[in-house]
C-alpha cells in the first residue's frame, strides 16, 4: 500500500507501534461501515 508521509511519521508512535499494515489494508479494502461526509471525504 501507499501511504502519505504524515501517516508514515504517526504509526512510528509508541501508542501505535503494535497495529500492523496487514491490519490496516484490512480495514482498507474490507470496511465494515463507511459514510461519506458533506465534503465528499470517506470517514
Amino acid at each position: 500500500m501507499k501511504f502519505t508521509k504524515y501517516f508514515e511519521f504517526t504509526k512510528l508512535r509508541p501508542d501505535r507501534v503494535d497495529i500492523r499494515e496487514e491490519w490496516i489494508a484490512e480495514a482498507f479494502y474490507r470496511p465494515i461501515f463507511e459514510e461519506v461526509q458533506n465534503d465528499g471525504r470517506i470517514k
